[in-house]
């Protein structure tokens, strides 16, 4: 093989002068490359040997099988990286393919933390924003919580002021600083995760070196510690999908690892969870005020017109991208129980082997993939059956998971705590640390178990009503359906919540009749998340047919 220069240490995501091999090339060169292509001027190290298939395409491609389907690389440089914050620089100009000259913020390494598989044939934009929520979430969520305390903190301690007007704290500092905290991180935190994106780390421009990562596919993704699918219905459709997954499969030592290094995450994910969050932080904006408008006389116009005007149409949409997630899962599940590798699609067969450009024909890839999927799984039928069985039902238990369901629910509904962090602080300026207290103890029940219960009650609703319909009012109709039920058990919790405090502060003397309220709040949650849960894994079941 002809010595590379070596490559020095970098920056993650630092532009660097490249070497020649790398260096761009004019936009308007061909860089269009089939796997059989290899420019002459590279020398290419001995393939090593490994059994090759009779089935492969001719007998000068049998090299060819045996570099993939032994998955080393055709040298160490091929293998590539990219951190996630250039991954999705400019909007995920990426994950749209349209700009040049992106190579350069990838970096050569021997280690991928997470190999990203996707389709070109769906939204870019629902791409980018799942990817985007699923690295800057947890850390977002982390600092807006942060951020919430130290508003709760600097409220009590008199360095922010405080309006108060009959009991009621106009102030929402926590909220306010929360929120601030959270859309900062989530835009500019940099994760300094490396992942592997095609159109990032393999050179779009020098035909050479495409050729090159795509012959050292199995080895990149051998070198990948995890596998993210960013899925849509089109995505096992793609037969390189295909290939990619069965090249993680075979690099992973057991088949009962998947679960922990295969990660699939329908595109709707992100646009559901953002807009639910944002759907949450303007109930609780509008919260207070319309509490305080509830205690004035002849008030109920105006907490409806507020909710009707400010909530409903958010949620509305939520309910809408939840049914559509619902069915993704049906197709989903459909896809996986009927897979075979023969409805996967090659560009090249989609064109009838002929270059759009010249006319001239082009060789096919499928031949090459289908052997090297025989020498990793015996016959193409065993792949077809780990897919249809084992890999299938593990991916669908991870997404209706209740468990996984919870934790992004959790995530997601932390603006919950600061709301009552303003009411603490408003507590403790007036040295009432009791109630105080107690109110932190209904924060907690609120957080972790009353909006969990209302969204899986709402998830469960969801998937009954999932199919759309034909004609826009009778869907819209459907998603009040699945509305009313969450929007019920949500002013049941409010009913509780008011009660229990009511009817405690008339019965026990101050402070008992508030910590028996917070405890009776507390046990009421509990049983109510658990029939929300029970609801939720009925339709779970019927999510998963084993």
């Amino acid at each position: 093989m002809a010595e590379s220069p070596e490559l020095g240490p970098q920056t993650l995501g630092q532009v660097v002068d490249l070497p020649d091999y790398q260096q761009e090339v004019p936009l308007d060169h061909d860089a269009r490359i089939h796997i059989h292509e290899l420019c002459d001027d590279q020398d290419l190290p001995d393939p090593v040997k490994s059994p090759s298939s009779p089935q492969a395409s001719a007998p000068g491609d049998d090299w060819i099988v045996d570099m993939v389907a032994s998955m080393e690389p055709t040298r160490p440089e091929i293998i590539r990286g990219v951190p996630v914050h250039c991954a999705l620089r400019g909007c995920g100009q990426a994950m749209r393919g349209k700009q040049r000259g992106l190579y350069k913020f990838s970096c050569a390494t021997t280690e991928i933390d997470e190999f990203w598989s996707h389709s070109w044939h769906t939204s870019a934009w629902m791409k980018f924003v799942t990817a985007w929520y699923l690295n800057s979430g947890v850390v977002a969520a982390a600092f807006g919580m942060v951020g919430a305390v130290l508003g709760c903190v600097l409220h009590a301690v008199g360095v922010l002021p405080a309006t108060v007007d009959n009991g009621f704290c106009k102030s929402q500092w926590s909220v306010l600083i929360g929120v601030t905290y959270y859309c900062l991180s989530f835009m500019f935190w940099r994760v300094r995760k490396l992942v592997f994106l095609d159109f990032l780390c393999i050179n779009q421009e020098d035909e050479s070196l495409k050729g090159e990562a795509m012959i050292s596919m199995g080895a990149i993704l051998k070198s990948s510690a995890s596998m993210l699918v960013l899925w849509d219905p089109s995505w096992v459709q793609r037969f390189w999908c295909v290939f990619e997954l069965a090249s993680f499969l075979r690099s992973r030592p057991k088949e009962a690892t998947i679960s922990q290094h295969l990660s699939i995450r329908p595109n709707l994910m992100g646009p559901v969870l953002l807009i639910g969050k944002a759907g949450l932080i303007v109930l609780l904006v509008a919260w207070p005020n319309l509490l305080q408008a509830f205690r004035v006389r002849d008030s109920g116009a105006i907490m409806g017109l507020t909710l009707a005007a400010g909530l409903l149409p958010c949620f509305l949409c939520l309910v809408y991208i939840g049914r559509r997630f619902c069915c993704s899962l049906d197709t989903l599940q459909q896809q996986l129980g009927k897979f075979q590798v023969d409805d996967a699609k090659c560009y090249c067969c989609t064109v009838n082997h002929l270059d759009d450009e010249t006319g001239e024909p082009i060789p096919c890839d499928r031949d090459i993939m289908l052997t090297c999927i025989g020498i990793w799984f015996r016959t193409t039928t065993d792949f077809e059956q780990s897919v249809r069985g084992h890999v299938r039902t593990t991916l669908l238990r991870e997404l209706t998971s209740p468990l996984y369901l919870y934790r992004q629910i959790v995530m997601a509904s932390s603006p919950v705590m600061w709301l009552f962090l303003d009411r603490v602080a408003t507590l403790l300026v007036a040295d009432d640390i009791s109630t105080g207290l107690c109110i932190v103890f209904d924060a907690l029940a609120w957080w972790l178990m009353a909006i969990p219960s209302i969204v899986l009650l709402g998830a469960a609703v969801a998937y009954k009503l999932r199919m759309r319909k034909a004609h826009w009012v009778a869907d819209f109709l459907l998603s009040l359906g699945v509305l009313l039920p969450a929007a019920g058990m949500l002013v049941a919790f409010v009913a509780v919540y008011i009660t229990s405090d009511f009817v405690s502060a008339r019965s026990l003397p101050f402070p008992l009749g508030r910590i028996v309220a917070s405890v009776a709040f507390f046990i009421v949650s509990a049983l109510l998340a658990v029939s929300a849960l029970y609801l939720f894994w009925k339709a779970k079941n019927r999510a998963i047919c084993t």
